[in-house]
């Protein structure tokens, strides 16, 4: 059947074909190394200097290192409503299954840099600076951001290959009274909410006296999290245990092993995990001189 000559689809024509996470939280709390465990061979995008070393010890990454490019040469690869980076030649070839964005907030910082550096808002009276970028500047922003960002969904999605962008937690925003409202991703104004809209899954990572979380919903003063893959109905987060050492094994791959088994269960929401299953430390033999 056809509406408006376009095809209408049944239900269970409409379950997702891939992953689209949005992945937040406090730098250094293990956002890469979990992101390095989405299923197949990953395609790191890398903005953060030496952002990739906590995954190096990994054959099934590669990374595309553009932290030292200038800002010029980063938006000019990145800004594309279609094909940033020329990434159709490569993910037309099958060889990779997940694309990881390292970091949106690096993304953010460089078209703030650019819209600055254009004098976006700028007059007679006032030139716009990183101190004082002013409004315009900050849509110019946003703008940028944005058409990155919708690229590198549109790119991947049109070979269903898994996307994953990273972005880094804000100060907290504060009351007049100093009380703490509400924490949420750096990347500024309107785009938190524009760039949360675009993907399916929006989970804050957290770890507390050792043990890493993964939040779903809004909890401990944090948002926004969301979720299509995990139940709704009890806690908003969940703990997750691997070892990241012992990467060839798939118990110590979680969103790959997540992904796997709502796949297997035709999109059917999955429990929230436990740490009940805690994965064995692999054992390294040393031999003695």
């Amino acid at each position: 059947m056809k509406i408006g000559g376009i095809d209408v689809i049944t239900s269970s024509d409409t379950r997702a074909s891939r992953l689209t996470l949005l992945m937040w939280g406090m730098s250094g709390v293990g956002k890469t190394t979990l992101a390095a465990t989405l299923p197949g061979r990953k395609l790191f995008i890398n903005l953060d200097p030496d952002g990739y070393i906590s995954v190096a010890n990994r054959d099934d990454v590669d990374v595309l290192d553009l932290s030292s490019l200038s800002t010029d040469d980063v938006l000019n690869k990145l800004k594309s409503d279609n094909n940033p980076l020329g990434l159709d030649d490569v993910l037309r070839t099958g060889k990779h299954a997940s694309v990881v964005l390292d970091s949106a907030t690096s993304l953010s910082q460089r078209a703030l840099e650019n819209a600055v550096k254009q004098r976006i808002g700028g007059s007679s009276k006032f030139t716009p600076s990183m101190e004082t970028p002013g409004l315009a500047a900050y849509g110019g922003r946003n703008a940028i951001l944005l058409t990155c960002i919708k690229g590198l969904l549109r790119v991947t999605g049109r070979y269903n290959v898994h996307c994953c962008i990273i972005s880094h937690e804000d100060e907290p925003k504060v009351s007049q009274e100093g009380e703490v409202l509400y924490i949420t991703m750096m990347l500024g104004g309107k785009l938190v909410s524009n760039v949360s809209l675009q993907l399916s899954e929006v989970w804050f990572m957290s770890e507390t006296s050792g043990e890493k979380r993964i939040a779903i919903r809004p909890c401990r003063s944090r948002k926004p999290m969301k979720t299509r893959m995990f139940m709704t109905n009890s806690n908003p987060e969940f703990p997750v245990v691997y070892n990241p050492d012992d990467w060839e094994n798939l118990d110590n791959n979680p969103i790959a092993k997540w992904w796997s088994q709502w796949e297997k269960g035709g999109g059917a929401k999955l429990p929230l995990p436990s740490a009940a299953s805690k994965p064995a430390l692999k054992t390294v033999s040393i031999k003695k001189a």
